[in-house]
């Protein structure tokens, strides 16, 4: 009779769902966690990446009624750019682990177009379930470009100023100086200088490219 009401107990206990045990882990976990987006251009401007990243630890205060003997953290990043992306979820580690995860996506560049990035992040415990959440975070986008044209050149770079002849650069400059472009610069009359400009802010420095012919400021 013993050993039949032991094994009734155990079984029971097999079937507590998560959301039960997680009313014994309520306190036992301080997340340390952080989660943000970084922006950048290819070499050649023609394709914008977005990486989020979530990296941070758990402090755990240790309680006979939240057991973490066996207990998996998982890492969930969701980054969607423009309609590219969605949810995912990085290798399950012990509840003390560091944790450093991303999620990366890309789209073409298409300048003067607005994007929008939404992104969060999470932390899943294997017994108490979603414990951390950073809430739904959105950041708009664009490509912006400025028309330098140059002015004089010597042994090692050229030198530009700012020639829009028409449109309005989304990240204003005076100058350009084109270091350690010779000869090439030489013979390239402009400039055009990409910046990924977040919530109307630039992201410089940003990437060149040399012409010789003129490109419309936006």
């Amino acid at each position: 009779m013993k050993l039949r009401i032991f094994l009734l107990v155990v079984f029971c206990a097999l079937l507590v769902p998560r959301h039960v045990a997680a009313q014994g882990c309520q306190g036992v976990f301080t997340p340390e966690f952080s989660v943000y987006a970084n922006y950048s251009l290819s070499s050649d401007a023609s394709t914008l990446y977005s990486t989020v990243t979530i990296d941070g630890y758990t402090q755990i205060n240790p309680s006979e009624y939240c057991p973490m003997t066996h207990a998996i953290h998982t890492p969930g990043v969701y980054n969607v750019l423009g309609s590219t992306g969605g949810w995912e979820y990085g290798p399950g580690e012990s509840p003390t682990a560091y944790v450093d995860f991303s999620n990366s996506q890309q789209i073409p560049d298409q300048p003067g177009v607005v994007y929008y990035d939404y992104f969060e992040g999470q932390e899943d415990c294997s017994v108490a379930g979603i414990f951390y959440n950073s809430g739904s975070s959105s950041d708009f986008l664009k490509i912006g470009i400025n028309n330098f044209k140059q002015y004089y050149n010597d042994a090692n770079s050229c030198y530009y100023t700012n020639y829009c002849l028409s449109g309005t650069p989304s990240c204003p400059a005076n100058d350009f100086t084109c270091t350690d472009c010779m000869p090439e610069c030489e013979s390239q009359t402009y400039a055009w200088v990409y910046d990924v400009v977040v919530d109307g802010e630039c992201l410089n420095p940003g990437i060149y490219k040399l012409a010789t012919s003129a490109h419309t400021c936006q």
